[in-house]
């Protein structure tokens, strides 16, 4: 049996005890730094010793309930579906964060001492079971631990802890194919912009369009994107809206997309008449370069500062994204309106194999980024931001905390010239269209940063960090001084319908990692398509 034993540094000698102790039952464990081998990169070790671990073994203690460290080891193990077991050092109130992870009602309580049978006993039965029968990993654990192994308080024989066994089951099911990439529009009643009026609806088989591109003098982007996987069948919401381009200037940036069968289904939507704006004397791109920062829109009263990571090919254009992270948000919320909970059930620690895609969106939210509240936020221009679905509301996410249902649309505080400087972007990802003003990158766009130069680490704004009330950034901030931030991306993987990938801080090596999409406190960094020739876009 292989246990990976997650602690906090400072309880290493304690840590050493146990290891030594398990060892000796012929189990074989994963200790850090012990086994962490020379000239290779730690956080990869952890990570592989995590994925090779048959069940994980948490020291709990005040310092590994406040640790973002010991925090990344209970989710990878979450989300790799390996059992966990819970030693209790100390007694300790759990942190939201780790109560999130952890809660369960599987607790075995005994004296104090420096004994571990009850860990070994737990471990054995572990081992006996996956020899002998065809379970799986997160199913073997006791499911009554606390009455196969509780032991008498007047015991003299066993010494005080408290081990929780916490059996952790993530849904793995059929999702829409991951790397979906496109830039979200409004919905719903939000298709009332400060756009100008559109000419003739043109509809498409496999388009999804919720908003007529801005003003006079601007082109409709198109980006294709490659999928993760070779097919996919998904259902895809079509909506034939009207549009508009005045331009023939058209950037297309492809790659070879893969077949995808899609069930659509087609409306129509109009769009208002406001102000047009003129330019009289296009500026010529050429005075832009790849890593350049302009400055265009505010957020939290501040100017936003955007890089230039992408020209389209007449280089009239250019594809930016927020310098910084801007505020920090779910992708999208529980569908059902309470995470993790439906029909009264609380399924954090249940089983969740037996639930469809519809059931698990209801307790753990969408991915899709067509549907998701994140995308509808980001392309509101309106102080009542109207979501199609479950609001991103407060107990609707899973820790309670940035819920953005009653917040204005990022793009408020943009003015109307800014507004039509904003490309609609047409984005195919797998058979599915979407027009889009703003997006967040995919995995394949990240190579977009390296060419131009711009950090792949998020670094929050002041601001970002005064808004944020899950403190999740703070915590890597007081453990380990790293000051960039975990930030969203729209690729998923094919295999869920509940999370979406995100950029991993400095500390993790920017890598890409999966991540429920109802977490909150993770970064948005947007990225969007400018008209360079607008007259309103100046390089810094």
């Amino acid at each position: 049996m292989r246990v990976f034993i997650s602690h906090s540094s400072e309880n290493s000698a304690e840590a050493e005890k146990i290891c030594g102790y398990i060892e000796k039952e012929g189990h074989k464990c994963f200790l850090a730094p012990r086994d962490i081998r020379s000239g290779h990169e730690y956080a990869e070790e952890i990570i592989n010793g995590i994925d090779g671990s048959d069940v994980m073994l948490l020291l709990l203690s005040e310092k590994a309930n406040s640790s973002p460290h010991v925090l990344r080891e209970i989710e990878r193990a979450v989300s790799k579906k390996i059992a966990i077991m819970v030693y209790k050092l100390e007694d300790v109130k759990l942190s939201k964060s780790m109560e999130y992870f952890l809660m369960t009602h599987q607790w075995l309580n005994t004296k104090s001492g420096e004994y571990y049978s009850t860990i070994t006993a737990c471990i054995n039965e572990f081992a006996n079971r996956r020899d002998s029968e065809d379970v799986k990993s997160e199913e073997i654990l006791p499911t009554e631990p606390a009455q196969k192994y509780n032991i008498d308080e007047k015991s003299k024989r066993e010494p005080a802890v408290i081990v929780t066994v916490v059996v952790i089951a993530v849904a793995v099911v059929l999702c829409i194919v991951g790397a979906v990439i496109g830039f979200g529009l409004l919905n719903g009643d939000d298709a009332q912009s400060s756009l100008p009026e559109a000419s003739e609806p043109t509809s498409s088989s496999n388009v999804e369009s919720t908003e007529a591109p801005p003003a006079t003098q601007q082109s409709t982007t198109t980006i294709h994107t490659e999928p993760a996987t070779t097919s996919a069948t998904t259902q895809t919401t079509t909506e034939a809206t009207t549009t508009s381009a005045t331009t023939a200037t058209s950037a297309t940036t492809s790659t070879t997309a893969t077949s995808a069968t899609t069930q659509n289904t087609t409306s129509a939507t109009q769009t208002t008449t406001t102000e047009k704006t003129v330019v009289s004397e296009p500026v010529s791109a050429e005075r832009f370069a790849l890593g350049d920062t302009i400055v265009l829109g505010e957020y939290n009263d501040e100017p936003i500062e955007w890089r230039i990571i992408k020209f389209s090919d007449d280089g009239n254009s250019a594809v930016v994204i927020a310098d910084r992270i801007l505020t920090m948000k779910c992708f999208d919320a529980a569908e059902g309106g309470k995470y993790n909970y439906l029909d009264g059930n609380y399924y954090w620690s249940e089983d969740t194999s037996a639930l469809s895609d519809e059931q698990m969106r209801l307790i753990r939210g969408d991915n899709r980024w067509e549907l998701s509240n994140i995308r509808t936020w980001l392309n509101s221009d309106r102080e009542y931001v109207t979501y199609k679905d479950q609001p991103p509301s407060l107990g609707a996410m899973s820790e309670l905390k940035n819920a953005y249902d009653t917040e204005k649309g990022f793009l408020s505080d943009f003015s109307k010239k800014e507004l039509a400087a904003i490309l609609t972007t047409n984005v195919e990802t797998n058979g599915t269209v979407t027009n889009d003003r703003v997006f967040l990158l995919s995995d394949d766009e990240l190579e977009w940063l390296v060419e131009a130069d711009v950090s792949k680490y998020g670094r929050p704004t002041d601001a970002a960090v005064e808004q944020d009330m899950s403190a999740w950034y703070q915590l890597y901030v007081n453990e380990y001084s790293v000051n960039t931030h975990y930030w969203w991306l729209r690729s998923t993987d094919a295999d869920t319908v509940c999370e979406a990938h995100t950029v991993t801080n400095s500390l993790y090596g920017g890598k890409i990692s999966s991540e429920s999409v109802g977490l909150e406190g993770f970064g948005i960094r947007p990225a969007m398509t400018i008209d360079l020739s607008s007259g309103i876009i100046a390089a810094e």
